[in-house]
C-alpha cells in the first residue's frame, strides 16, 4: 500500500476528478459514508439516542464531517455541530454539505453544551489542511474534545498533527481513540509522535482509483502481509543446508561476545541452512560453548579486537558464504576499522554493516563512502537513530524529527539499503524507495534485538533474497515476533533471546503459500 504525503493525496484527488469525474463533492460524500459505517462499527449499528458531537472546520475536513452528521441524523442519532466559522464564510463543497445540516448545528458553543455527555466526539477540524499553529475556537474545541471521556473519532487525522512528518503543532493536538483517513495513508500517521495521538486507524480509499499511480510517481509503501508473503523464497521440499544459504557473521570484543551469537541464531531462526561466527581467536573457545548451532571461526585478534591479520584469512574463505554481517559487538578499535575497510573491498556477496561497522564508517567517512560507491553489490546499513546521527552528521533527535527525510538520504549518500530502526521501522533503497513497517512494540527496546534484526537480514540474504526486499521482510518479520512475544506475556520483561523462539512461529504463516 502506498504512503503519501498531502501534497501527493491532493494531486491524486485532482487527477480523479479530471480523469475519472470524481469530483471533490462525490469524494466528500463517500467519506462521510465511510465514516458512518466506522461510527457503527464502534457505537454499534443501531444509533438511536446516541449522543453525538461533531467539531467541524470550514474546509473539507469539516466537509466530510457534515456529510457525516447527516447520516447519523438519518438514523436517528442526536447530533450537534460546533463550527469554527459563520456559516457564510464555507466555500465549495463544505458549504453544499453545510445547507443539508443547518438544524443540527449550534448557535452558540457555550458550557452548558460543552458540558453535555456524549457517547461519541468527533474531530472535523482541519485534517491534512494544517498550516501552522492552532488557534483561536479551533484550538478551544481541541481542548474541549480531549477534556471529555467520550471516545473521539478524528476523521482523516487528528487536528494539530502534520500529515507529512508526524509533529505535533505548539502541543495542540487532538487525542483521538480511533482515526479514518481516506484515500491513502499519510505518512505523518506513523512518524512519531503522531502515532500516539491517532488511536486505532482505518484507512477507507472512498472509491479513489488507486492501482496505477505511477504517473505520480509514488515511492513510499507500508509494509503489508501480501507483500511479505509475495518476497520470501520458496522452500524446495527436497532442499538441504547448502540449498539454504551460509550466513556469516563477523563481530565480538572484550564484553561483547553475545552479539554475534544473536545475530548467528537470528539467521537460522529465519531459515539459512548454516551459520557462522567469526570472532576474536581468544575467545573462540567461549564462542563454541555459547553456540550449538552456530560455526565459529577465528580471527587474528589484538587483546580481544579483531585486527588487520585476519583479512588474509578471512578474504581466502568468504567464498563459502552467500552473505555476510559484520559489526554486532565488533569494537571501534583503529586496526578493526582497518579490518572493516579491506573487508568491503573484497567482499562480493551481499553485505550488512551493523553497529560497531556503523560507528567506524561515521569515524572515517570518506574512506567508507569512497569503498561503498564501489561496490557492485548493495549494502545494508542497520543503524539506530544515534548511529544514523554521527553517519549523517546530525544529533539523533534530529534523526527523529525528520526520519524519512534522513533515511532517504543517507541510502543516497552511502549507496546502500538503509533500515533506520525505531518505532515503525524505515528502509530506504538508493533509488528513492522507502517502506514503513507498521509491526513491533517497546518491549523491543531492549540490548540485542538489533543484533537479532541483523541476523535476521543476513539470513534472508543467504537464502537470495534481494538486499531490498531481505531489509522489509526482515524488519516486518522481526517486528511480529516481537508483537507476539508480547501477547504471550514478555511485555516489558522481553530480552533479545525471547525473540528466537518466535522467529519460526511468525516466518512459517508466510511461508506457507
Amino acid at each position: 500500500m502506498y504512503l503519501v504525503s498531502s501534497t501527493e493525496m491532493r494531486l491524486l484527488e485532482e487527477k480523479a476528478a479530471e480523469t475519472y469525474s470524481l469530483s471533490p463533492r462525490v469524494l466528500m460524500e463517500a467519506a462521510g459514508i465511510a465514516a458512518f459505517n466506522y461510527v457503527r462499527e464502534i457505537l454499534g449499528e443501531d444509533l438511536q439516542g446516541k449522543r453525538i458531537f461533531i467539531c467541524a472546520g470550514r474546509g473539507n475536513n469539516g466537509g466530510d464531517a457534515l456529510v457525516l452528521a447527516r447520516y447519523l441524523g438519518n438514523a436517528a442519532a442526536t447530533v450537534r455541530i460546533a463550527l469554527t466559522n459563520k456559516p457564510e464564510q464555507f466555500q465549495g463543497p463544505a458549504a453544499e454539505a453545510l445547507r443539508s445540516v443547518t438544524a443540527m448545528i449550534a448557535r452558540d458553543v457555550d458550557e452548558k453544551l460543552l458540558a453535555g455527555s456524549w457517547d461519541l466526539i468527533v474531530d472535523g477540524l482541519i485534517g491534512t489542511g494544517l498550516q501552522g499553529a492552532v488557534t483561536g475556537l479551533t484550538k478551544e474545541l481541541v481542548g474541549f474534545i480531549n477534556n471529555q471521556t467520550a471516545p473521539v473519532l478524528a476523521l482523516d487525522i487528528p487536528t494539530g498533527v502534520n500529515a507529512d512528518t508526524g509533529e505535533i503543532t505548539d502541543n495542540c493536538c487532538v487525542q483521538a481513540n480511533y482515526t479514518i483517513t481516506f484515500g491513502l495513508p499519510k505518512i505523518g500517521l506513523f512518524c512519531y509522535p503522531a502515532p500516539d495521538y491517532v488511536g486505532k486507524l482505518r484507512v477507507d480509499a472512498i472509491g479513489l482509483p488507486l492501482t496505477s499511480d505511477t504517473d505520480l510517481n509514488l515511492t513510499k509503501y507500508l509494509i503489508e502481509p501480501s507483500l511479505v508473503q509475495a518476497l520470501l523464497p520458496q522452500r524446495p521440499q527436497v532442499g538441504h543446508k547448502g540449498t539454504f544459504g551460509h550466513a556469516l557473521t563477523i563481530g565480538g570484543s572484550p564484553g561483547m561476545l553475545g552479539a554475534p551469537c544473536l545475530a548467528a541464531l537470528g539467521a537460522l531462526r529465519v531459515g539459512a541452512g548454516k551459520s557462522t561466527v567469526a570472532g576474536p581467536a581468544r575467545y573462540s573457545s567461549l564462542l563454541a560453548t555459547k553456540l550449538t548451532e552456530v560455526m565459529t571461526m577465528e580471527l587474528a585478534d589484538n587483546q580481544g579486537y579483531i585486527t588487520t591479520a585476519a583479512n588474509k584469512a578471512l578474504v581466502s574463505s568468504l567464498h563459502r558464504y552467500q552473505a555476510v554481517l559484520v559489526g554486532p559487538g565488533l569494537g571501534t578499535n583503529f586496526e578493526t576499522g582497518a579490518f572493516l575497510q579491506t573487508l568491503i573491498s573484497q567482499t562480493q556477496c551481499p553485505l550488512v554493516l551493523d553497529a560497531d561497522a556503523l560507528n567506524l564508517m561515521a569515524d572515517q567517512h570518506r574512506q567508507f563512502q569512497s569503498l561503498l560507491a564501489q561496490r557492485q553489490e548493495p549494502v545494508i546499513l542497520t543503524p539506530h537513530p544515534g548511529e544514523m546521527g554521527r553517519l549523517m552528521g546530525l544529533g539523533s533527535d534530529q534523526v527523529q524529527a525528520n526520519r524519512v527525510e534522513v533515511a532517504q538520504a543517507a541510502a543516497e549518500r552511502w549507496s546502500a539499503v538503509v533500515v533506520l530502526k525505531g518505532a515503525h521501522t524505515l528502509v530506504a533503497t538508493p533509488d528513492g524507495r522507502l517502506y514503513l513497517n507498521p509491526t513491533g512494540n517497546s518491549s523491543l527496546a531492549t540490548a540485542g534485538t538489533g543484533d537479532v534484526l541483523a541476523g535476521v537480514i543476513v539470513g534472508l540474504l543467504a537464502q537470495g533474497m534481494q538486499p531490498w526486499a531481505a531489509a522489509v521482510c526482515g524488519t516486518y518479520l522481526h517486528g511480529l515476533a516481537g508483537d507476539k512475544a508480547a501477547q504471550a506475556g514478555y511485555g516489558v520483561g522481553l530480552i533479545a533471546g525471547d525473540l528466537l523462539n518466535y522467529l519460526p512461529l511468525v516466518l512459517q504463516k508466510y511461508m506457507d503459500k
